[in-house]
């Protein structure tokens, strides 16, 4: 067991083996195995640290290594250094109930995957080596090979391989981290014993260390006896009785907190999920909004578990918040330990469940949320340990509200981590069948809104204690359900012979109570009620009484209930100030009960709900958040009176509320624009310049609402000027298809004006559907803009417009026809443009044309067929090339009444009507061939007769050319056939597509003939489409025998010419040329080195010198480059050596330079010294790489890239590469490296940086001369990747020289090398204090300057010796207004922040410019490491309350308030409704800040405060 010393001694030293000792110990604790023997005698001790003898009776003898040497994973020659393999044979050969294995911090990969391969067999060793070994990767095979070498089998023998099979399920690895050892022994200790967990550790590490136990078989009742004497006492949870009806009683109290929908429970999809995941003993996340039945489907999962046996544990946390630890918290909820070693203990072979409801009530816990929220992750880790060890897992379901789950960072610290695995379920409203199945019969004759309602959990609960026998077609919102079912229980409790103003007065002592205590559950003791009143209320589900606390069963009720307070308030005739409360009451859960407050208000009375809300707004006393939700509910209006527009009227230019009544209540909605519209205030803004914007910006609220009032108003403004017209044409919405006739007519008059606005995308498939005439009016109108300005695109969205393949069907056929069929080109030439599909481009309008016309031709002829002759009768047998395409295809479709007209037509000019050139399908005659297919059966056999002739006897006009083209191709090419002739191209391929029936036996006789001279038919009317793509070979992917190669690679024949004879093939075309040949041969090398140069070498003498270089290249360019032996290639560079002119020499050097074996001959080294000094690549005054700027290699991108670019380059790189791997040839390469340079040519200088930079760490005296001498030459020369490095390594030996070279830098006129400089200036400002005078200097540093010096301020920021230095200068920066958002943003994200060190310096740097840009970051910080927005609360209550206050410029921020308004709903979140006064004060700062965003309508505020009320 120890690492190097070995035997008894060694074991205080090796904490790893030591403590793995101790973990074993506890198992024999803990009895899953039977005891522990720690270094035997006799043959149980060879090689063996500790012996496992399991219940069963087996043993596993393990070895335990903590390292090996410094790898970080075994290996198969590391297992064999150490005999291991010796010494597993022996213990498996000498009991087959042995087995062995091997305990390790550090990986075993290999070893572990043929473990289970031999597990996962069939127990067929031939199965298992041809199925599994031979099909795993190629070092699995190579392992298990040399494994069975090491047990000294033979896997040529079957015997063998089944002895190796035995042996490999006999052995195990155990790789357990040493850093996780002591803490995973402190967690068994926590689960095992009550006593402290220190304390035992030390009792077992003192038993295993010092105690004479070595040799000796530890079993449960040695060990116990040890621990008694230490008195050292056991938990022994599985024989404690009190658990088990603990865990009942806390069930019990769980469920009086449930109160079910109609006394049943309501079978729902998301519990069907929830129990199929518990099935599988994983973990759930279950979410919803308030009162959709969260509840319902816990109850559901706990009447699962009780029905099926399953242990479980529920409890809510707001009832039991979680306190201090899990062993405190299990101890204050009745336990002897933790709940999850509780539930554990008592469902061993079972599974289990552990609910946690209420989660997101930790927020509203007196005690500090975050430490509650730690016990939760203390249990979740708990269980993950404990399940672990158990077949039948522990499964925990979490529940909370979706706005928590989303937003909460406290719920972010307990789920978050990325080894547990939650399934979320999110709870949806009820769907209409299960609202059915619990309404009944009443549902069909509820309204629709009542139905829609009772999708709610919480409001079919109350629809269902109504009484049944009434109409509820009144109740439309929760609040008149509430106000049914209080008045059914008033009544009742009169039939009941109750007073039912006791009843009334109950409640409202209940209600006042909860409403000055800021409480939604009191104390039953500090009421002043009727005891039976209490129990009616209660039996009845309107209140739940659970140890002494009573609350209602909604929240929603308490503030109905506080809503009808403040109605009797105002009638009352009290002060808004009274009905609402003060200041301190104005919280944002008060904005819910307002809201009902002036919506029932609107209802009983619009005049009092406007002077209510006029008192609203003119009051001080109230927060403006609360104002707004008097223009909310305004804005929710649909019906508007004289007193509503009146009002709007009054407060529209009100300095304060006038833009809220505009953005908030008139945009979006129509019927308030309407007000604007009918006493001219938009005619008003609309001729004021500075208000067309705003004016613009309502009606485009609301433009999925135009209605003719609306068009007139807008076309009355149109066409004044440009400028005004581009400004309105921002009303018209981009789905053309919904708007009114009008307003698309409007639409099309702009475009005629100003063509270039319908650039704007439109969905035109869409529009097609369902409006196709405004598609068609689209197309005509961008086809005459093509026309009439010279084909130049207008829609850039061509691509999208209907091709023949869509399903589009057309409606009005004759009319659109009509409309398009004008400005189709009549052209008879082949210059068809965008107009034919007969290229891959022909995507545009013009083809889509086409494609429509032929969509509307063919229902045309579905429905009139004779409509369609009648329109393209004009155009028949003139040879237009586009309307032949649709005469052809029409005739294809037209019936077979048709059938003579169509064959006389052809009959009447045969040349001109049978050609179709322009459909794209690559045979001029394919639709004619499909006509006569068809109409040839049904015409007179007159008219088969006449046209039967005309082509048999049909001549060609340029028959003669093409019978000398025919006769010159036979004479150049003997070989080839020719795929088409001088007569009878046409014949071959029309004559097959007549009616064969109808045929005479001439035809017949010559169809004979032509299939002779044709095989596969004419390809003379076939045309390319624009065929396009890569060439290749004829051999490319193909796999060659050497015979095949050898063909090629000696085949002098094969010509240079590039582009002979291409062939068209998918993707591109095939090339039979020596350069293609070339590539293919170069691929197959990279696949199989070895083989290729066996193949050259063997046939040197009739191999092509140019496949040389292919073979040079392959092995370069491919990975399998370390499979060829060294003296392999050096016979190879021998046999065709490479010269200092061509570029062989090149793939030479990148030869050497890929191959990890550095082990070369003199003669290999002495060719690259000879490259490196002497190829000719690259020439004085002939760069390889330049460009428009620079063709003189005069900048640093030119010099750097020829240096990358050359041959000499590659060799200087390639002898950097042998130093680094054997620093020994630095004596042999040092001449060669000095000549480089003082070469003459500056790219040959710069490339010898590569050699010298290796060199100095090899030998710094001799290379630190040379590299400042080379620096010093050409400033450029610093550009070289490491110059930094090397200078800041030479700064003691040669400080004056480096500091003034770093200077010069910081001050060089091109970028790249000051910004190197500004690097190492700064730099040198933090680790060596050189330069305060100039980085200090902020002022007088320029833009390239600062952002590297910010970059080496995040380098170091870190560290914290040179921190202060780094938030000083920051500080100076950020005075001097540099940006240094970027900089603030990664200390986020890399998480440098340490609050307590950096604390005040954030406090600085967040308030300026750059640090509210980076609010982002904070908020993404705060959520991913789910730190308590409380540390943060001073930083972020700073920034909010400058934002708001305007102390910057808004504009330029670029979050707009967003993250601002998340922090500040997330920190009043954290302080709402805590005791403590500085919780107090900051959850007041937090609202006075929402109260101004509010005001200023800054981020996302409103929508956050909505989300929090729909909790």
């Amino acid at each position: 067991m120890s690492y190097q010393g070995g035997g008894r001694t060694d074991k205080a030293g090796n904490s790893y083996e030591t403590n793995y000792a101790i973990l074993q110990l506890l198992r024999v604790i803990g009895e899953e195995i039977y005891s522990i023997i720690i270094e035997a005698t006799g043959d149980d001790e060879k090689g063996i640290d500790i012996w496992i003898v399991n219940n069963d009776g087996t043993r596993e003898g393990q070895q335990c290594k903590g390292r090996n040497l410094s790898n970080d994973k075994w290996t198969i020659g590391a297992i064999k250094k150490y005999n291991i393999l010796d010494i597993w044979k022996f213990h498996l050969d000498r009991d087959n109930n042995n087995y062995v294995s091997m305990v390790s911090p550090i990986a075993f990969i290999l070893l572990n995957d043929l473990i289970k391969m031999a597990k996962t067999s069939s127990g067929d060793a031939k199965d298992f080596y041809k199925n599994q070994v031979l099909k795993a990767s190629k070092a699995t095979q190579n392992f298990y090979s040399e494994y069975c070498k090491g047990m000294k089998l033979n896997i040529e023998e079957e015997a063998d391989i089944v002895k190796s099979l035995d042996y490999l399920k006999r052995t195990l690895y155990h790789q357990v981290p040493d850093t996780d050892l002591k803490e995973t022994i402190l967690k068994e200790i926590k689960y095992l014993f009550s006593d402290d967990k220190e304390k035992v550790y030390n009792v077992l590490l003192d038993y295993i260390v010092n105690d004479d136990v070595w040799g000796k078989q530890i079993d449960y009742i040695t060990i116990k006896k040890y621990l008694d004497e230490k008195d050292v006492k056991l938990s022994n949870l599985a024989y404690d009785s009190t658990i088990l009806p603990r865990i009942q009683a806390l069930n019990e109290e769980f469920n009086l907190f449930f109160s079910p929908i109609n006394n049943e429970m309501i079978h729902r999809d998301e519990y069907e999920k929830c129990n199929e995941i518990i099935s599988r003993c994983e973990s759930i996340i279950i979410s919803g909004k308030a009162g959709y039945g969260k509840s319902g489907i816990v109850q559901l999962i706990t009447e699962n578990c009780k029905d099926n046996k399953i242990p479980y544990l529920a409890l809510k946390l707001d009832k039991r918040v979680p306190e201090k630890n899990t062993e405190e918290w299990g101890r204050m909820l009745g336990f002897p330990k933790s709940i999850s070693y509780c539930l554990d203990s008592i469902s061993k072979e079972r599974r289990a469940v552990i609910i946690l409801d209420q989660l997101d009530a930790l927020r509203w816990t007196q005690t500090n949320s975050y430490d509650s929220a730690f016990v939760c992750k203390q249990l979740i880790d708990e269980v993950k340990s404990i399940n672990e060890k158990r077949k039948n897992k522990i499964s925990i379901i979490l529940v909370c509200r979706s706005y928590d789950l989303k937003y909460d960072n406290t719920i972010k610290l307990i789920i978050n981590d990325e080894k547990s695995k939650w399934n979320k379920i999110e709870v949806e409203k009820f769907s209409e069948e299960v609202v059915k199945s619990i309404v009944g019969e009443q549902y069909e004759k509820n309204s629709k809104k009542l139905n829609e309602l009772l999708q709610i959990s919480s409001n079919l609960y109350i629809w269902c204690h109504l009484d049944k026998s009434k109409i509820y077609d009144n109740c439309f919102t929760t609040n008149k359900l509430i106000e049914e079912w209080w008045q059914q229980l008033l009544d009742k409790s009169s039939e009941l012979k109750m007073d039912s103003s006791v009843i009334e007065n109950c409640k409202n002592e209940i209600v006042k109570k909860m409403f000055n205590m800021s409480k939604t559950s009191i104390m039953r003791k500090i009421l002043n009620v009727n005891e039976d009143a209490l129990k009616y209320l209660s039996s009845n589900g309107f209140l739940f009484i659970e140890n002494q606390n009573i609350s209602f069963t909604h929240q929603r009720i308490y503030d109905y209930f506080i809503e009808i307070e403040m109605i009797n308030m105002y009638q009352e005739n009290k002060t808004i100030e009274e009905i609402i409360g003060d200041i301190e009451q104005q919280t944002p859960s008060r904005r819910y009960q307002i809201q009902m407050f002036l919506e029932d208000l609107h209802e009983i009375n619009v005049k009092d709900f406007i002077k209510i809300g006029k008192e609203l707004l003119l009051s001080e006393k109230v927060r403006f958040y609360i104002k707004y939700v008097f223009l909310e509910v305004l804005g929710q209006i649909e019906e508007i009176d004289s007193e509503i527009e009146g009002f709007i009227l009054e407060f529209l230019n009100n300095d304060v509320y006038g833009k809220h009544i505009i953005n908030n209540v008139i945009q979006y909605n129509v019927q308030y624009v309407k007000i604007l519209l009918r006493n001219g205030i938009l005619d008003k803004w609309m001729e004021d310049d500075s208000n067309i914007e705003l004016c613009v910006s309502i009606l485009r609220s609301v433009q999925n609402k135009y209605d003719s009032e609306i068009a007139k108003f807008i076309e009355k403004h149109l066409f004044r000027n440009e400028e005004i017209d581009k400004k309105i044409y921002r009303c018209f919405s981009f789905d053309v298809s919904s708007e009114i006739d009008e307003i698309f007519e409007l639409r099309m008059k702009i475009y005629e004006k100003y063509p270039e606005l319908s650039e704007d995308y439109i969905d035109f498939k869409s529009l097609f559907k369902t409006n196709e005439m405004r598609a068609i009016k689209l197309i005509k109108f961008w086809i005459e803009y093509n026309i009439s300005n010279k084909n130049k695109r207008l829609y850039r969205y061509e691509e999208e417009l209907v091709d023949e393949e869509s399903d589009i069907i057309i409606k009005n056929d004759e009319e659109i026809i009509n409309m398009l069929l004008p400005y189709i080109p009549v052209k008879t030439d082949e210059n068809f443009g965008k107009w034919t599909a007969r290229y891959k481009f022909s995507i545009g309008i013009e083809r889509a044309t086409i494609n429509i016309i032929k969509k509307a031709n063919n229902n045309l002829i579905k429905n009139q067929p004779e409509k369609f002759w009648n329109i393209y009768e004009k155009y028949m047998g003139k040879g237009y090339s586009l309307f032949n395409e649709f005469i052809l295809e029409g005739f294809e479709n037209l019936p077979e009444q048709y059938s003579d007209r169509i064959i006389e037509y052809f009959c009447d000019n045969f040349e001109k009507n049978i050609f179709e050139q322009t459909s794209g399908n690559n045979d001029k005659l394919l639709t004619t061939k499909k006509v006569l297919m068809k109409h040839s059966k049904t015409c007179s056999i007159e008219n088969y007769r006449k046209l039967e002739n005309i082509i048999y006897y049909y001549i060609q006009k340029n028959s003669i050319e093409l019978y000398k083209d025919v006769r010159a191709y036979k004479l150049n090419y003997t070989c080839r056939k020719m795929p088409w002739d001088w007569w009878g191209n046409l014949q071959v391929e029309l004559l097959p597509h007549l009616c064969k029936d109808r045929m005479n036996k001439k035809t017949k006789e010559l169809m004979m003939v032509l299939n002779r001279r044709f095989d596969d038919g004419s390809n003379y009317f076939h045309y390319s489409d624009g065929h396009s793509g890569s060439v290749w070979s004829p051999v490319s992917g193909k796999k060659l025998s050497d015979k095949q190669w050898l063909k090629i690679l000696s085949n002098s024949k094969i010509k240079k010419k590039e582009g002979y004879n291409w062939k068209e093939v998918e993707g591109g075309f095939i090339e039979s040329s020596l350069r293609e040949f070339s590539v293919s041969f170069s691929s197959a090398t990279s696949n199989e080195p070895n083989r290729m140069i066996d193949l050259v070498l063997n046939n040197k003498e009739i191999i092509i010198e140019d496949y040389i270089d292919a073979l040079y290249n392959g092995l370069h360019m491919g990975e399998k480059l370390d499979e060829v032996p060294n003296e392999k290639i050096e016979a190879l560079l021998k046999e065709f050596p490479c010269d200092n002119i061509s570029y062989r020499a090149n793939s030479f050097c990148w030869i050497i330079e890929k191959k990890k074996d550095t082990n070369w001959s003199k003669y290999t080294i002495d060719m690259i010294k000879n490259i490196a000094i002497n190829h000719r690549d690259p020439e004085l005054g002939k760069p390889n790489i330049t460009n428009e700027k620079d063709t003189e290699i005069k900048t640093i991108e030119m010099l750097k890239s020829n240096s990358l670019n050359c041959t000499r380059g590659t060799a200087a790189r390639t002898i950097s590469h042998l130093l680094y791997n054997n620093n020994q040839w630095l004596d042999d390469f040092k001449e060669t490296i000095i000549k480089m340079t003082n070469d003459e040519n500056p790219v040959v200088k710069f490339a010898s940086l590569s050699c010298l930079y290796t060199a100095y760490y090899i030998e710094k005296e001799w290379a630190s001369p040379i590299i400042i001498n080379l620096f010093e030459q050409d400033e450029r020369f610093l550009s070289f990747w490491e110059s930094r490095r090397l200078l800041f390594d030479m700064y003691k030996s040669n400080k004056e020289k480096v500091l003034e070279i770093f200077k010069n830098l910081y001050y060089s006129k091109d970028k790249e090398l000051k910004e190197i400089g500004s690097l190492a200036v700064a730099e040198m400002y933090i680790v060596n204090n050189e330069y305060g005078d100039i980085v200090n200097n902020v002022k007088d540093i320029d833009i390239i300057q600062e952002e590297q010096i910010v970059r080496i301020l995040e380098l170091y920021f870190n560290t914290l010796e040179y921190n202060d230095k780094c938030k000083d200068l920051i500080l100076k920066l950020n005075n001097n207004n540099c940006d240094l958002e970027s900089f603030i943003s990664r200390i986020f994200y890399e998480k440098e922040i340490e609050l307590e060190r950096d604390k005040d310096f954030l406090i600085q740097i967040i308030k300026s410019n750059s640090g509210r840009r980076s609010i982002h970051a904070l908020v993404k910080y705060l959520e991913e490491n789910a730190l308590s927005i409380l540390d943060f609360s001073e930083i972020i209550l700073g920034v909010s309350k400058a934002f708001v206050e305007d102390e910057y410029d808004r504009e330029n921020i670029y979050f707009n308030g967003d993250e601002i308004s998340k922090l500040v709903v997330e920190l009043y979140d954290e302080t709402e409704g805590k005791s403590d006064k500085k919780m107090k004060d900051i959850a007041n700062e937090c609202l006075d800040i929402w109260d101004k965003m509010f005001e200023k309508q800054i981020g996302t505020i409103r929508l956050l405060s909505k989300e929090i009320l729909d909790r």
